[in-house]
């Protein structure tokens, strides 16, 4: 939200002077709350819509404004635009990179956050990690070069491309996961179970 070099100049004079700690993080958490409302009133008039987004103070998800060192501190508004075009993106290029015989492998993608089946491209809901998986149970094959449209693997080859081109807001990697933490399959006992119910999966965590 960082508007250039004159933001940073008022911002730099106004914690300069002779304020005790208390005071400095108070004027530093009204003037980001200002910049707060600009850049939500922003984001409406561009989306439609009133934009979620993420309150980080000093690297802590959610802390109170003034929390803020008063000497060192950063306090940064993570807009979900760029993170709907994130998960846009990948739903995007999974589609585009499946192999294709009967079209349902590419129809089977799914985004979960939290556990919790979502919609692509709709507000997110918070979560610590959201998942990108193929409810077909060969997706696994297909991963290991299983087909010749894919010979690198479909959700592994996305994530690589993902984790390059949003690296500023996310964190994104490629693992295998089991359906029953999505509530697509009942928990596994044994261990035979537990590997047949791995699955590959995109995750991203949000920066």
């Amino acid at each position: 939200m960082s508007s250039g070099r004159p933001l940073r100049t008022i911002v730099e004079a106004i914690v300069s002077r002779e304020l005790s700690p208390a005071a400095r993080q108070s004027v530093i958490a009204d003037f980001a709350r200002k910049r707060l409302a600009e850049g939500l009133a922003q984001n409406e008039r561009a989306t439609g819509r009133i934009v979620p987004y993420q309150q980080v103070v000093d690297g802590r998800q959610g802390a109170a404004l003034e929390s803020v060192d008063p000497d060192r501190g950063r306090i940064l508004f993570l807009f979900h635009v760029a993170s709907n075009e994130l998960f846009v993106w990948i739903a995007d290029m999974l589609v585009r990179h499946a192999p294709r015989l009967t079209g349902r492998y590419a129809d089977s993608f799914r985004l979960f956050a939290g556990g919790r089946q979502i919609e692509v491209g709709e507000a997110l809901p918070k979560a610590d990690e959201y998942a990108f998986l193929n409810v077909q149970p060969y997706a696994g094959r297909l991963e290991r070069g299983w087909s010749g449209q894919a010979p690198d693997g479909v959700l592994q080859a996305v994530a690589a491309l993902a984790k390059v081109r949003y690296a500023d807001v996310a964190q994104v990697r490629f693992t295998y996961r089991h359906f029953s933490e999505f509530g697509l399959a009942p928990k596994p006992t044994t261990r035979a179970e537990k590997a047949s119910n791995r699955t590959p999966a995109i995750m991203v965590s949000l920066r």
